[in-house]
């Protein structure tokens, strides 16, 4: 694979079409998520089902990447308690 040729890391071609999926469901949000939000976060905006609903609320409210991820989990129902650092109070990402 040339992937791992670049990046010294094995890809499956199935883990290859899951990004694929969601890069090509979030192109045309591309400028408007913040670019601290990691993948995990733009996987839950994918799968939420309802991509602009959860991308406006989250930037109106400000909210971190965990914080949608966790707003996304808790709308399907499968709420996650969200992990805190111990030393800012901060939310981390999964």
């Amino acid at each position: 694979h040339e992937v791992e040729q670049i990046t010294g890391r094995k890809v499956s071609v199935s883990s290859l079409r899951v990004y694929k999926r969601i890069y090509l469901a979030l192109v045309p949000y591309q400028d408007r998520i913040p670019p601290e939000w990691a993948y995990n976060a733009w996987r839950a905006l994918v799968d939420s089902g309802d991509i602009p609903r959860f991308l406006d609320k989250a930037l109106t409210e400000g909210w971190s990447g965990a914080q949608l991820v966790f707003a996304i989990r808790k709308a399907k129902g499968k709420e996650k308690k969200p992990k805190v650092c111990p030393y800012c109070g901060g939310v981390l990402n999964d």
